[in-house]
């Protein structure tokens, strides 16, 4: 028998013709395979592997590695859930049967989304020795499953900026930290006053919500900022028969950036500007929104 712990890839190569497969995950390792001829495939789970799946949780996007010499057809199904789709190297591309071929030596990520949050998916690898078959469970992250329809609610010249987000997909989306990538104005920061407030009812005589009380840096290279005291907001989902979930209603309070002279912070105009922020959900996955005033 062969060592697995000594074993070259032209050997471990030499034995797949022979039937026997070494396969194996650096994050988990696979449950069941078998081989074309019906022989049982032993699981390696360390960095030998030849085919390696990393990201099944929903805060990582599925990597497929072909560490094997020669090319390898991938074809991936959730036959158990018809909303699942698969976005290979995530060009925003979705189907509901993916099918690519990985060379030798190359990886392609695929993300996943569906209306649950966890898929089973079917896959199957085809190579000039034969052909294997597996299921992997994959968590969908919130990102996927959301639907999100943002709108600017209002701007002005205080340097105010109110936006509303609305959820049009399957489940409720939890936020709990944001940060704002761009803006079209040459303000670089969010500060003074509520910075981060929701309005959480229509009722115009109660009190909003100050989510953030520290003053924003805007820039993608600048960390989340998480809600203050481990807050959240819930984007809930449609009720049955609607469209999409109650819109919530968010503020900026105020963009601006600091005079060079006396370093005061002066608030800056945000009428007609657009506002990019990446916000992050309690699974730890983020989705990116522009924010475009009409006014």
């Amino acid at each position: 028998m062969v060592d697995k712990k000594t074993m070259t890839r032209r050997t471990a190569f030499g034995s797949i013709a022979a039937g026997l497969l070494l396969l194996g995950e650096q994050t988990f390792g696979f449950s069941s395979l078998q081989a074309d001829r019906g022989t049982t495939v032993t699981a390696v789970d360390d960095g030998t592997a030849l085919l390696t799946i990393n990201g099944k949780t929903a805060d990582e996007t599925p990597v497929f590695e072909n560490r094997f010499e020669t090319d390898m057809r991938i074809t991936l199904t959730a036959p158990n859930e018809d909303s699942a789709e698969f976005d290979v190297d995530d060009d925003g591309t979705s189907v509901s049967e993916a099918d690519f071929t990985l060379s030798a030596g190359e990886s392609r990520i695929v993300s996943m989304n569906a209306d649950t949050t966890e898929i089973t998916v079917a896959i199957e690898a085809t190579f000039d020795a034969g052909k294997i078959t597996l299921q992997r469970n994959f968590e969908i992250p919130q990102s996927s499953q959301v639907d999100i329809t943002p709108t600017v609610a209002a701007s002005g010249g205080s340097g105010k900026f109110e936006f509303g987000l609305a959820n049009r997909g399957s489940i409720d989306a939890v936020m709990e930290a944001i940060r704002i990538n761009d803006t079209s104005t040459d303000a670089d920061r969010v500060a003074e006053k509520e910075i981060f407030v929701i309005s959480e009812s229509d009722n115009v005589n109660e009190s909003p919500r100050q989510l953030i009380s520290s003053q924003l840096y805007i820039g993608e290279n600048e960390p989340l900022t998480g809600f203050d005291n481990d807050d959240s907001v819930t984007l809930p989902a449609p009720a049955e028969g609607e469209e999409e979930g109650d819109e919530i209603v968010f503020k900026f309070d105020r963009f601006g950036k600091l005079k060079n002279k006396n370093k005061k912070f002066k608030t800056v105009k945000m009428s007609g500007a657009s506002v990019n922020i990446e916000i992050e959900f309690s699974d730890s996955s983020n989705a990116t929104f522009e924010l475009t005033d009409g006014n």
